[in-house]
């Protein structure tokens, strides 16, 4: 268990690092982000969007050691990532889309055109086994008998 915490925890540096370079680096995200052709709203919308989600998950993932929900919603952002990668390689349309992940510490990273398809693939099978792995509890209880409303009249047991 302690292996799956320390995981969680490196995902959640690793999501920090991620927005945090992209904060500090918005003039390049932002043309990453105008480089898939999105309109100005969705431009806009995403460039605060996913810095703020990869901030509240990442710091879950480290100060929470039982932070199913964040597990849940990395291996969501990780799939997405892994999707939008992929596109990038295949889709001429995604040609000359750019990644922006790490914002200005993507430049010092590798050249290699597949190296952020195989980083995403290997933190989104870690953010997998993480929550297969987790014993954490979910914010509600799964168990609909768990859920009691309170009565306001004394019961007595005679209807």
């Amino acid at each position: 268990m302690k292996t799956i915490r320390l995981f969680q925890a490196l995902l959640g540096l690793v999501l920090v690092a991620a927005a945090i370079g992209k904060i500090q680096g918005a003039a390049e995200f932002t043309k990453a982000l105008q480089s898939l052709k999105l309109s100005a709203v969705a431009v806009t919308t995403l460039l605060w969007l996913i810095p703020s989600v990869e901030l509240v998950v990442g710091f879950n993932l480290i100060l929470l050691p039982h932070a199913r929900e964040a597990l849940r919603v990395s291996v969501g952002l990780f799939g997405i990532f892994v999707i939008y990668q992929t596109l990038v390689m295949v889709s001429p349309a995604f040609q000359n889309a750019k990644c922006g992940c790490f914002g200005v510490a993507e430049v010092a990273g590798f050249d290699w055109p597949g190296w952020p398809l195989v980083r995403n693939v290997v933190f989104l099978a870690v953010a997998v086994l993480c929550f297969v792995r987790s014993k954490g509890t979910d914010a509600l209880p799964t168990d609909s008998r768990a859920i009691q409303a309170p009565t306001l009249l004394p019961h007595d047991g005679v209807n």
